[in-house]
C-alpha cells in the first residue's frame, strides 16, 4: 500500500499546484483592475409637448470627476441598464398649475389661463411605444477642444447611426407614474459597440421616441406639460 500512496501523493501535489496557481493568476488579474459604476440621471422637462414626437438630451462623461481620474485607464464601459419613468404629465382640465415639480415656470408665451393643468384623465393616459436611442456626438465646425463641456459646441454626427438602447411598450401612465422599477438590461450586442465607442467618445445624445396615445385620432396631440425622469448604468473596468 506505501507503494501506491506515493504516486497519489504526487498526482495530487500536481493538480493543488495548478489549482493554487490558477487562483493566483485569477486573483492578479482581479487586482490589476477594478469596476466602477456611473449612473447618468436626466431629468427630461417640456412644456407643450408633442406626441408623436421626439425629445434629446446632450451629456458629457467629462462633467463627472469619476470619468475623468480614470479615462486614460479604461478597458472597457458597459452600458449596464436603462430606467424611466413619469415625474408628471399635465391635461386639459380644471386645477391650473403655474410651476414644474422642481419649481421651474414654463416660457411666458405658456402662461396662458388655460395652459397647464392637472386632469383626472391622466391615469388612464397609454402610449404605445416610448423608445431610447444613444447618438454620438460631435465637435461643430472650427472646434477642436475634445474635453469642452458647452454643449453648445456640439451637434449630432450624422455619419453615425443612433442605437437603440431600450423600448417600452403600452406605456400605461399610471404604472409608470413616480414608479422606478422599469428597468432595462441593455443587449450585449449594443453594449459592446458603445463599449468601445465611450473610451474615446464621451459626449452623446439621449433621443427619446414618443409614439401617438392609444386613443389619438389627431396627427398630433400636445400636452402642456411633461417632466420624466431616465436613469442609465455605465460600467467601468480601469486599470489599476
Amino acid at each position: 500500500m506505501k507503494k501506491l500512496i506515493i504516486p497519489f501523493v504526487f498526482i495530487g501535489v500536481l493538480f493543488s499546484g495548478a489549482f493554487f496557481s490558477g487562483c493566483y493568476t485569477d486573483t492578479v488579474d482581479a487586482l490589476s483592475t477594478f469596476d466602477f459604476q456611473l449612473p447618468l440621471i436626466f431629468h427630461s422637462t417640456h412644456f407643450n409637448k408633442a406626441s408623436p414626437d421626439t425629445s434629446v438630451d446632450f451629456t458629457n462623461l467629462n462633467e463627472y470627476k469619476e470619468y475623468r481620474d480614470n479615462k486614460e485607464r479604461i478597458q472597457e464601459a458597459i452600458v449596464h441598464q436603462f430606467n424611466y419613468w413619469i415625474d408628471d404629465i399635465k391635461l386639459s382640465g380644471s386645477i391650473p398649475m403655474e410651476v414644474d415639480h422642481l419649481g421651474r415656470k414654463p416660457p411666458e408665451n405658456d402662461m396662458q389661463d388655460s395652459a397647464l393643468y392637472f386632469h383626472p384623465e391622466r391615469d388612464n393616459l397609454e402610449f404605445e411605444f416610448i423608445k431610447f436611442y444613444l447618438h454620438f456626438a460631435k465637435l461643430k465646425d472650427g472646434y477642436m477642444n475634445e474635453d469642452t463641456l458647452d454643449e453648445n459646441l456640439w451637434e449630432i454626427d450624422t455619419t453615425e447611426k443612433p442605437y437603440l438602447l431600450g423600448a417600452y411598450y403600452d406605456v400605461d401612465v399610471s404604472d409608470y407614474y413616480r414608479q422606478a422599477h422599469h428597468i432595462i438590461e441593455v443587449s450585449d450586442e449594443i453594449s459592446a459597440i458603445i463599449s468601445e465607442a465611450v473610451k474615446e467618445r464621451p459626449s452623446f445624445y439621449i433621443i427619446t421616441e414618443y409614439s401617438k396615445t392609444k386613443d389619438q385620432d389627431d396627427d398630433k396631440r400636445y400636452f402642456p406639460y411633461v417632466g420624466a425622469r431616465y436613469d442609465m448604468v455605465i460600467r467601468f473596468s480601469v486599470d489599476l
